[in-house]
């Protein structure tokens, strides 16, 4: 299955000209296809993170100046890899990081988020590609 290079900017802030600054890199190898669990699921592991202690809020910039992307759906996942796919300069669209030290309810199953013992490994169950 085809990849798209994807860097991830954490650790930094959001200036006053929707820059994202002050931040440290990664880069992660995202298969065409990846859902919006599946990503998270790249993100926690190449970051050594878990969603049963943290959340990760993800954004990007399509153009200078303009206002933040979020991703927050698998419609917004494949949409950013497809702009990805377009454009041949590796540096693009990097991913900007928020991460918050609370559990990440929205991928967490009702039956776990309540009783708080947690295994990150049992959290993900669903599929990491989706057929667009």
């Amino acid at each position: 299955m085809d990849e798209v290079c994807v860097f991830l900017n954490y650790n930094g802030r959001w200036d006053e000209n929707n820059r994202y600054v002050d931040n440290e890199t990664k880069e992660v190898l995202v298969p065409l296809g990846t859902s919006y669990v599946g990503l998270l699921e790249i993100l926690f592991g190449a970051l050594g993170l878990g969603p049963s202690s943290q959340t990760i809020r993800m954004k990007y910039i399509a153009e200078v100046g303009s206002s933040p992307i979020k991703i927050l759906h698998d419609r917004d996942v494949l949409f950013y890899l497809k702009l990805k796919k377009k454009d041949h300069q590796i540096d693009s669209y990097p991913i900007c990081l928020e991460i918050l030290n609370e559990p990440m309810k929205e991928i967490l199953p009702p039956s776990l988020e309540e009783n708080n013992h947690v295994s990150d490994a049992n959290i993900l169950n669903p599929p990491h590609e989706f057929d667009p």
